[in-house]
């Protein structure tokens, strides 16, 4: 499917969706598969649903003007080699173009939808040899394709040209829309590519044929080429490897509970219990089981509360001991220095008070005041005197 037939099936379901009255988590499992596998499974996580924008007030469908095909003139496209023109009788309706094989029937179909779409359905997901073969050898003009369409309230109606030059590719063409007594315009003007994506107005004999014959599964298969079902089945499967995926999840929980049980009921934790009775029930209350989780109060546990006390409490690694001893050794040898001691005064005690001595007087002093003996004499310490009796 090309991105605006997706982009219209996209719309087609969010519209659908607005009046489905499904439940929120239904709605919002689709809408996420719509934005891709991404958001589905950001969404079955429990993530919040990222909405898509709702298209611009410009790009809101207007009441188209009816328009029918009035003719199909083709030139050296296909099957078709000198220039054929195909009438029909513009209107409502499903015109039936019947004819032998080889007539010309499909290229007549192909040809206008190339026209008004640049594309053809019928060459999608085939091999190059499809698009290399659809120039037609027998014309002695360029390829050229002309639609006339019959518009209501316009007279003459309108002509669709895509022609080619000789040596031109299949998609090196010209195409513009002529309106009579109007300038030349795209086809894109028309404002039709979301429609012509969506309801296919042209149908080979294959794609009939498949509506009308053949088995359910084929019959199913051409009708959703036609219609531009891929999206949905593709959409389909996306929620169904979802929902098997979570099938699987659910079955390995299932097989766990009964030992995860058994290991709550001898775990002394009052938490445990609180767990137990969520686990009771068909259904488990899980906005129980994810508050027990993640919260940290334990009540009338002598045990767990000094544990969560130490646990807020930062010890320093030995990195870090190591480095603060380091930075503190310049702090002590920055420190003041302990005095120099102050040399002896000559005349002084050796064992006098260092105290005593620095703050002693710049006269001599007596070794009686500093040490509370005898003075020193020129020729040295004193002399003990001797006593005699008699």
């Amino acid at each position: 499917m090309t991105d605006d037939q997706t982009g219209t099936v996209d719309q087609l379901i969010l519209d659908h969706l607005d009046h489905a009255n499904l439940p929120e988590t239904a709605e919002d499992l689709i809408i996420a598969a719509l934005l891709g596998d991404e958001d589905l499974a950001a969404v079955l996580g429990g993530a919040a649903l990222r909405r898509p924008e709702p298209p611009a007030a410009d790009e809101a469908a207007s009441e188209p003007i009816g328009t029918y095909l009035a003719s199909v003139e083709v030139t050296g496209f296909r099957g078709i080699g000198p220039s054929a023109t195909l009438n029909l009788i513009p209107g409502p309706g499903l015109t039936i173009v019947t004819g032998r094989n080889g007539s010309g029937k499909s290229s007549f179909a192909e040809a206008a939808e190339f026209a008004l779409t640049g594309n053809n359905k019928r060459w999608a997901g085939r091999t190059a040899v499809w698009q290399k073969g659809w120039r037609n050898l027998h014309a002695s003009t360029g390829p050229c394709i002309r639609v006339r369409l019959g518009v209501e309230g316009h007279r003459d109606g309108a002509t669709v040209e895509c022609h080619w030059a000789n040596d031109a590719k299949l998609t090196e063409c010209t195409t513009f829309l002529q309106a009579t007594g109007q300038r030349r315009q795209s086809v894109a003007d028309l404002g039709w590519a979301k429609s012509l994506e969506l309801y296919r107005p042209f149908l080979s004999y294959s794609e009939l044929g498949g509506l009308l014959g053949g088995k359910d599964s084929e019959m199913y298969d051409s009708l959703q080429r036609i219609l531009g079902l891929g999206r949905l089945v593709e959409i389909e499967t996306m929620l169904k490897t979802a929902r098997r995926e979570m099938d699987q999840q659910r079955k390995r929980a299932a097989e766990s509970l009964p030992a995860l049980k058994a290991a709550l009921a001898e775990h002394p934790d009052p938490r445990a219990r609180l767990a137990e009775h969520a686990l009771t029930g068909r259904h488990a209350d899980l906005d129980q089981l994810r508050t027990l989780t993640i919260s940290g109060e334990v009540a009338d546990d002598a045990t767990v509360v000094p544990l969560r006390q130490l646990d807020v409490l930062h010890v320093p690694s030995h990195t870090e001991l190591t480095t603060e001893s380091t930075s503190s050794a310049p702090r002590c040898a920055r420190s003041t220095p302990w005095p120099a001691p102050r040399p002896r005064r000559p005349g002084h005690w050796p064992g006098c008070s260092a105290t005593r001595c620095a703050t002693a007087p710049t006269t001599p002093i007596s070794l009686a005041q500093c040490a509370g003996v005898a003075p020193w004499t020129r020729n040295g310490p004193p002399r003990r005197r001797r006593s005699y009796s008699g």
